[in-house]
């Protein structure tokens, strides 16, 4: 295939997965774009700031196609917001005035607390990380045509490597089992496998789709459930401590119609088969 992509953030979880499938399903022109060290020799790799105007701009000119994968963090805080305002600034710059595309990796969490969001509803931002993920959309569609973007809004990813829940349930197991929640338990989140997620951008690509789409999966546990699978699934028990506080940005239903109306959603792993597999 000869679309040229850059994915920016390629060394990080959910970038080096993205190009993984691009690279499995035909692609030959992908390059991983990060300040960071290469962790593959096989993988074509540009040292890029988002940060620098200048350096994007020339290390982005060859390319038709932007994944932006950077942003994903909430510590520091302080980077995640740099990179979703004047990042995603000097990206959006760049394909407004080149004509190329965007991919944008966002969030469910922009929606905040609802009972069902779907991506015609309001934007309700509750945490830092959420707040920056929503102004990188502001930017975006302000500075974009909106034939040369896809604002992607992805659920909670999961996989080897990843940080978030599942990197602290497995920090657990593997040190002192005991884990101490800043809610009640009743936080919830769709859970959707990265190799999944990597596999339905492919597909979109594929599909030279425009807009905003809700990427979610099938699975939804509250932390309690999540605890309780995690406990089930290896025959081991924790000691867990939950406080009286109610989570933020839970949201009872996320509806996906909109791009399953498209591509065939892929949903090929299951939380309780990552923890036997993975939590020995």
């Amino acid at each position: 295939m000869n679309n040229s992509i850059i994915v920016l953030g390629g060394e990080g979880f959910v970038g080096k997965n993205i190009i993984k499938s691009l690279i499995r399903q035909g692609f030959q022109d992908v390059t991983s774009g990060s300040l960071s060290p290469p962790s593959s020799k096989t993988i074509k790799k540009a040292q890029v700031n988002i940060l620098d105007f200048d350096n994007l701009k020339n290390v982005c000119k060859p390319f038709d196609t932007i994944i932006n994968c950077t942003g994903q963090i909430t510590k520091p805080i302080n980077n995640c917001f740099l990179l979703n305002s004047r990042g995603i600034t000097n990206i959006a710059k760049l394909c407004k005035n080149s004509n190329k595309k965007i991919i944008q990796i966002s969030s469910v969490a922009v929606y905040g607390t609802s009972k069902f969001v779907d991506e015609n509803s309001e934007l309700n931002p509750e945490t830092p990380y959420a707040t920056c993920k929503c102004y990188s959309e502001y930017i975006l569609n302000n500075l974009v045509p909106n034939n040369n973007k896809i604002i992607l809004r992805a659920s909670n990813l999961y996989g080897i490597g990843t940080k978030g829940i599942f990197g602290y349930l497995y920090r657990s197991y593997y040190s002192d089992r005991k884990l101490q929640f800043n809610n009640d338990g009743s936080l919830s989140r769709y859970y959707l496998h990265v190799e999944d997620f990597s596999e339905n951008i492919v597909q979109i690509i594929k599909k030279n789709l425009f807009g905003t789409f809700n990427i979610v999966g099938q699975e939804k546990y509250s932390i309690k459930e999540l605890v309780n699978l995690l406990e089930f699934s290896v025959n081991k028990s924790f000691n867990v401590k939950y406080e009286q506080a109610a989570p933020l940005e839970n949201i009872d239903y996320i509806s996906a119609e909109k791009i399953r109306k498209i591509i065939k959603i892929k949903n090929n792993h299951k939380v309780e088969d990552f923890f036997i597999k993975y939590f020995k």
